[in-house]
């Protein structure tokens, strides 16, 4: 066993109580041998801390358990977890989430044979619903072949292959965290910015089997409204914040036009959410983004959202700089 590289697995549980055995069980029944197990609790207001700590003790299952007393948030609950880390390779999971018994042993086997150049091993997955019935199992086309611009297939969608790196499938080298990549705490949008961050100038490989099943709840977060408007714009957050590197034109025309994407989705939303949105705004140039027109379009849509709110004239005044709509 000791010949295994080391992986690591954190499994991040808020409110799971129904599903975090099935999690861990998962995990526990790996066919690769070499695992230490971190399990991160966010103050779950359900059992889940009771339903864990019974799971440890009946199966005597060496691990390290953090539950917090106060929420923080999953990515600086991730990046406390990161921090305990000691495998070569990391496993992020929820504790809704199902893992494919003989998950690592494949992808650790992809990754040991792969260029050091390679970061990520991704996979395809399916669905699950509240019972664990497998809902949709999502595969790629059989003419893919994992693009060399991978960086560019996550922004695009890599024209209509759907996603290109789903979060619970992936296995990456802990190295990614020994350059202070950590999660950026304000968005909600974690995983594409790590996904980005990595392959800007690193590879990911890709394996085309099922490893992991991914539960789909009608509470699910990404179900929320509210959820999918902040995730419009951090989208647009995280786009920004690559088109300030030393890029390429192919790649800051993908950026664009990724931003251009979710600018006009959010705008379909009518600005709702009015704080964040002024939080966005502020630090984006729409004017990379939308033709003259369009400009026009979101100018008369900020006042007609934004006038009957106290307080914000400057930063209307602000933004109509910004669209520069004459």
């Amino acid at each position: 066993m000791s010949e295994l590289p080391l992986v690591s697995v954190i499994a991040v549980c808020y409110n799971h109580a129904k599903y975090v055995l099935e999690t861990l069980d998962s995990i526990k029944n790996q066919t690769y041998l070499n695992l230490e197990l971190i399990i991160m609790d966010d103050c779950s207001t359900d059992n889940s801390v009771e339903v864990i700590k019974n799971w440890i003790t009946k199966n005597d299952y060496d691990c390290q358990f953090i539950a917090h007393q106060k929420n923080q948030g999953l990515c600086k609950t991730l990046n406390e977890a990161v921090e305990l880390i000691n495998g070569k390779y990391t496993q992020i999971i929820a504790c809704d989430d199902v893992l494919i018994k003989n998950k690592f042993q494949i992808q650790v086997d992809a990754l040991e044979k792969a260029d050091d150049s390679t970061l990520l091993c991704c996979s395809n997955y399916s669905h699950i619903d509240k019972n664990s019935e497998v809902i949709k199992e999502y595969f790629f086309k059989s003419d893919f072949d994992f693009p060399s611009k991978t960086f560019e297939a996550i922004l695009s969608g890599s024209q209509g292959y759907g996603i290109i790196v789903h979060s619970p499938t992936v296995l990456l080298k802990s190295s990614v965290f020994y350059s202070s990549n950590n999660y950026p705490e304000s968005i909600l949008q974690e995983d594409l910015y790590m996904w980005l961050k990595i392959t800007f100038d690193h590879k990911a490989i890709y394996i085309d089997d099922v490893l992991v099943r991914y539960r789909i709840l009608s509470s699910s977060l990404s179900k929320a409204y509210i959820y999918k408007e902040r995730m419009f714009m951090d989208r647009i957050l995280v786009g920004s914040l690559f088109l300030k590197y030393d890029i390429s034109i192919r790649r800051k025309k993908v950026l664009i036009e990724h931003n251009n994407r979710y600018l006009k989705y959010f705008l379909k939303e009518k600005f709702k959410n009015i704080d964040y949105t002024k939080f966005v705004l502020n630090k984006i140039s729409i004017n990379d983004y939308l033709n003259i027109n369009e400009r026009c379009d979101v100018k008369l849509m900020i006042n007609k959202t934004f006038k009957k709110n106290i307080g914000i004239k400057f930063f209307i005044f602000k933004v109509k700089r910004s669209f520069r709509c004459y």
